[in-house]
């Protein structure tokens, strides 16, 4: 598996002085982001899954403008899916949340794979900052589907 390497260190310092996430509490969100994307663009054929209830951690993840790697926004409100029809490379689905985590990433990836956009042996990286349990907030996976 050949690996990519991407230069980090001035993402970085953009994503952490931009002016959008000052003074809102957002620096956790905003590192496990770009911590999802560099990971994402090191994996040839991974695609970035985000759980969002507002569309936030989906719309972090779009401006660091992963390489190679779309990202897909699961989200259970339906104003938010719309929202995120405007954010660059993002396409969002409506998906309701359950209390059951695992239930929701299973189904998140049962539609990806419906739809052809995942297939066996792909990898997908999943980023969450709504889900709970195993599933700590702001917390990323990477999932190989079987």
């Amino acid at each position: 598996m050949q690996v990519r390497q991407r230069n980090i260190s001035t993402t970085f310092s953009q994503v952490s002085s931009c002016s959008q996430c000052a003074g809102r509490g957002a620096g956790g969100a905003v590192r496990a982001g770009w911590a999802a994307v560099v990971l994402a663009d090191s994996i040839p054929g991974c695609v970035i899954a985000v759980f969002t209830k507002r569309g936030v951690m989906a719309d972090y993840v779009a401006n660091l403008r992963p390489e190679s790697a779309p990202v897909y926004a699961f989200t259970a409100d339906e104003q938010v899916m719309r929202y995120l029809c405007l954010s660059r490379g993002v396409t969002s689905f409506l998906l309701p949340f359950s209390e059951a985590p695992e239930s929701i990433v299973s189904n998140a990836l049962a539609e990806l794979k419906e739809r052809g956009i995942v297939g066996e042996g792909d990898s997908v990286i999943i980023l969450s900052d709504v889900l709970g349990e195993e599933f700590a907030q702001d917390s990323i996976h990477l999932k190989r589907i079987e």
